[in-house]
């Protein structure tokens, strides 16, 4: 029982957690994403950055 409980809060976190994701900006999902990035590497990711950015600016043009 607390088991199935425990499985359903996750699974409602995780649904949760992709709406919130869908419905905010590219903007800040590409942020977001960034933090995550930085977080695990560790390394400077400015060319990352750089890739990104220039590929927002292509798709906004």
């Amino acid at each position: 029982m607390n088991n199935d409980a425990n499985a359903l809060s996750f699974v409602t976190d995780v649904r949760i957690t992709i709406s919130t994701m869908l419905s905010s900006t590219r903007t800040e999902m590409v942020r977001m994403l960034m933090c995550i990035f930085r977080f695990f590497t560790g390394f400077p990711v400015r060319i990352f950055q750089i890739f990104l950015f220039k590929q927002l600016i292509t798709e906004v043009k």
